[in-house]
């Protein structure tokens, strides 16, 4: 009985860090993309002017 419940305690705690790992992918994969769209705007990329 004490090691199913310490079998879902671990599942409960690896449930909530998969969460944090995919909030935290989410969020550099959003700040990547913003950092490149930054990146094109200051050299010019896309808007038709030489770099």
């Amino acid at each position: 009985m004490r090691i199913e419940r310490r079998i879902a305690a671990l599942e409960q705690q690896s449930q909530e860090t998969y969460a944090r790992v995919e909030s935290t992918d989410k969020a550099a994969r959003d700040l990547l993309a913003m950092f490149e769209a930054l990146l094109k705007a200051l050299t010019g990329e896309g808007s038709g002017r030489a770099a």
